[in-house]
């Protein structure tokens, strides 16, 4: 989408998987050009190809309740890319970088190509983010002016939180192969929020393989 100044887009309850098919361009999940704000809320994005799974140059960004999941054969870039700064929020998701991704600087990005968009805040609160890769990876890199502030999230051990400017707080670890075998040995509801989390993303996998299989 391109420029439209003082337009909003909402995304709600929406699926996107299997995008970024590279005739003659790769493409992402979904692309929103300058407009005054990107919502996305309640969303699943599954193994996108190649580039970002959710690319915003909005002058505000807000994502809440959604899975964000390369999946066992996703490579996409980054999770979350907004490019031009502005004002990103993000509350409740639960992005995971699978095995194959393409990009393992970081699962969200910010100013990396320009700082043209004012950044008036940069908030990370209650996501949870497993790395399915044998690497480390960064949950924000921030390369505006503006400082981040993560609250409450829960990272994997190989997770860096934040690089470039802000703030960690309230921060919790995760192994995910110890939170797997407390699933599978049954006593997932005694593990919190983030075996629940897990169980959440399988069963949207299993929706998914639903899904393929009614359109064959």
């Amino acid at each position: 989408m391109g420029f439209k100044d003082g337009s909003h887009i909402v995304i709600r309850t929406s699926v996107f998987t299997g995008t970024g098919i590279c005739d003659r361009d790769c493409a992402h999940g979904i692309y929103i050009g300058w407009v005054a704000s990107l919502h996305v809320f309640s969303s699943v994005f599954l193994q996108q190809h190649i580039r970002h799974h959710i690319k915003s140059r909005a002058l505000r960004t807000e994502l809440a309740g959604n899975t964000i999941n390369d999946g066992p054969i996703g490579n996409a870039s980054n999770l979350v890319d907004v490019p031009d700064g502005g004002s990103l929020i993000m509350r409740n998701n639960v992005p995971e970088k699978g095995p194959a991704s393409a990009n393992r600087t970081a699962a969200i990005s910010i100013g990396e190509e320009s700082k043209r968009n004012t950044t008036g805040e940069l908030v990370f609160e209650r996501n949870t983010f497993p790395n399915d890769f044998a690497g480390t990876t960064a949950f924000v890199r921030n390369q505006t002016f503006t400082l981040a502030r993560l609250l409450g999230n829960t990272q994997a051990c190989s997770v860096t939180p934040l690089t470039g400017p802000g703030t960690v707080s309230r921060q919790r670890r995760r192994h995910p192969a110890t939170e797997q075998r407390t699933i599978a040995a049954g006593t997932a509801h005694r593990a919190g929020p983030f075996c629940r989390r897990i169980r959440a993303r399988d069963e949207v996998r299993g929706l998914r393989q639903k899904c393929a299989s009614i359109t064959e």
